[in-house]
């Protein structure tokens, strides 16, 4: 019966020879199809205990390439090493990770295969770890269901990495640094199908709002949507201009005190939109549960106070 290891490099087209006693002297600790922080690579604690084991327990081999780079197994090898063994059983595969002839696609498989074989060992990958290998297996062009299949994560998480990597992308392509300034959750909202899909002016002047405003992944989805309803590039543009315009004290208050939250004067239109939507119709807000109706009648009254005060210091 095959080992994982052996249907995992089928799986990806590679052919291998089996060494029974392959010299471990072949393997240099900063040879390593690496998928792992250095950190987490054979941990002490782990080393001792195969030690322990591997005289009394058939441990898999390790997966190496022809170059001698290590593709899956550093804690077998340092206990080996541990144990002043010299030779452990290897699957050789029948390519080079450094090599001349190699290409960025088998570059990739070997980074797939590490990962995968990561994986499924003792100690499973953590979330950066797992994030990186994420990444490789989109870029190489595997499925989700390959993707979750190998390293068990959701789909909702993949189309989440799926959103960044486009976001950087199409940021990268127009010149403007992904890493300046954007949060992550930002970074997903520009790379969003319904912001991929405006033309590269407004997309730019999206792009660069974000980042001197600081605007969260519900704000700019909210300013792609108003954009993308308007008829041509030129309408976009020039929105997308004024939305600007009236962020600007957001914009200063960024820029001189970091903090991106949206300025109190910007939040109470938003909110008063609500209400301005029942102008025609305002007793569509009265509250109808009794039990409500006083801390209703308090907070009404609240609020027309301190719009009353704000409404004489804006002089209209």
């Amino acid at each position: 019966m095959s080992s994982i290891a052996e249907k995992e490099i089928a799986d990806l087209g590679f052919t291998y020879a089996t060494e029974a006693q392959y010299d471990l002297d072949k393997i240099d600790a900063n040879k390593t199809v690496q998928v792992r922080n250095a950190a987490h690579v054979a941990p002490k604690e782990s080393v001792e205990r195969f030690r322990v084991q591997m005289p009394h327990t058939a441990f898999p081999p390790i997966v190496v390439t022809r170059d001698g780079y290590l593709v899956d197994g550093n804690t077998r090898v340092a206990a080996r090493r541990a144990d002043k063994q010299k030779f452990y059983g290897a699957l050789v595969l029948d390519v080079d990770y450094k090599g001349k002839a190699t290409t960025q696609a088998q570059v990739a498989k070997l980074q797939i295969l590490a990962a995968t074989l990561n994986t499924n060992a003792g100690q499973a990958l953590d979330k950066r770890e797992q994030r990186a290998a994420v990444e490789v297996g989109i870029e190489f062009g595997l499925t989700n269901h390959q993707i979750e299949q190998r390293y068990g994560v959701k789909a909702s998480v993949i189309n989440l990495v799926k959103r960044e990597m486009e976001g950087t992308a199409r940021l990268t392509r127009l010149g403007m640094d992904p890493n300046a300034g954007l949060t992550k959750t930002a970074l997903r909202a520009l790379g969003a199908k319904p912001t991929l899909v405006l033309h590269d002016a407004p997309y730019r002047l999206v792009a660069r709002h974000a980042v001197a405003a600081g605007l969260n992944s519900t704000e700019i989805n909210a300013l792609v949507k108003s954009a993308s309803v308007l008829g041509s590039e030129a309408e976009q543009v020039a929105y997308l201009g004024v939305q600007a315009t009236l962020d600007r004290d957001r914009i200063e208050q960024r820029h001189l005190t970091g903090d991106s939250h949206p300025m109190p004067s910007r939040t109470l239109r938003q909110h008063l939109g609500f209400v301005n939507k029942y102008a025609d119709n305002p007793l569509a807000l009265l509250e109808t549960d009794s039990a409500n109706v006083p801390a209703a009648v308090a907070a009404v009254k609240t609020a027309l106070s301190v719009l009353t005060v704000l409404l004489e210091a804006q002089g209209s």
